[in-house]
């Protein structure tokens, strides 16, 4: 079997566990980096067995899951404003825990939630061997990078079932915006309303999942959502912002992230209350750079950790 030959599908269950049909023409999406964590996470149990000799056992299977991950281009919601992304890239953010709501002509919102998280069926047909993944729940990263263009890495786990052969569907992939690098002319990043030279930036969902296997019952449970960031820039002097007090303090304060310029192809983030919990520091071409890392708190409205606005 060719690796290089793959189509990666995923639709969201209307029923979580319920296995969803995937269509080629509208529920595929064009993954980068795509591979299986655990094809098949087995959970075992074993008997050893009073004998003669060494070795006397037997090993009994009890359940298997699965695990993958891909990435893909962190991109607008496209053109005309208020488009919705296509249905495998509604199917991403939904199994990762968010709600997504266009206006249109205006933009599109992605939330985290907390209460009525969804699943999605994962189809993966590598040169005509499928396998698939139900009740899938995941996690995302976002990532901004000096000379590169943003990414979203997404980690998910989900039910396993037994490989078949089958043909590769007829895929037709979502067309979308071309990333924009990371860099002046396309990026803006202000912590607590000021502007910082930023070299890079990892948001972390840590949307995390647990996997059951009761009687009568076997899920892939959510258990809990701790967004953080990672940022790396140029070390202000205090005069402009003291970092270190405000580390002292733990102090709360919004980041927000502007990102590409055109119309239909801009990314915003926000973050109401980004706290600074740890910092680090390392020279970068002869400059002081700091690494913070905040945590990012939900006000008490709930589920506003963070918000991305697309435009």
């Amino acid at each position: 079997m060719k690796s290089k030959r793959k189509g990666v599908g995923i639709k969201v269950e209307a029923t979580p566990g319920t296995e969803a049909t995937l269509a080629g023409a509208t529920d595929y999406l064009a993954a980068i980096d795509f591979k299986w964590d655990a094809a098949a996470k087995a959970v075992t149990d074993e008997f050893e067995y009073a004998s003669g000799g060494y070795g006397s056992r037997d090993k009994f299977m009890v359940s298997l899951t699965r695990e993958c991950s891909f990435t893909l281009p962190l991109v607008g919601a496209g053109a005309p404003l208020g488009t919705n992304f296509s249905a495998s890239w509604l199917a991403v953010w939904r199994a990762c825990g968010h709600a997504v709501t266009p206006t249109t002509s205006t933009n599109v919102l992605v939330n985290p939630i907390s209460a009525g998280e969804e699943a999605a069926t994962l189809n993966v047909n590598e040169d005509g061997f499928l396998r698939k993944m139900t009740f899938a729940r995941g996690s995302m990263k976002w990532m901004f990078e000096e000379g590169k263009v943003p990414r979203m890495a997404v980690a998910l786990m989900g039910m396993y079932s037994t490989p078949a052969d089958l043909a590769m569907p007829a895929i037709t992939l979502p067309v979308v915006p071309k990333s924009v690098g990371f860099s002046k002319s396309n990026t803006v990043v202000t912590l607590g309303g000021t502007t910082l030279k930023v070299s890079s930036i990892e948001i972390d969902e840590v949307r995390t999942h647990t996997y059951r296997n009761l009687a009568n019952a076997e899920d892939i449970v959510p258990m809990d959502c701790r967004p953080t960031v990672s940022m790396k820039f140029e070390l202000p002097v205090a005069a402009v912002k003291n970092l270190y007090s405000e580390l002292e303090t733990t102090t709360t304060q919004t980041l927000a992230i502007a990102h590409g310029t055109v119309v239909g192809n801009r990314v915003g983030f926000g973050a109401a209350r980004a706290q600074l919990v740890d910092m680090s520091e390392g020279d970068d071409r002869g400059v002081i750079f700091t690494t913070a890392k905040f945590e990012l708190l939900p006000t008490t409205a709930g589920n506003d950790h963070y918000l991305f606005t697309f435009t």
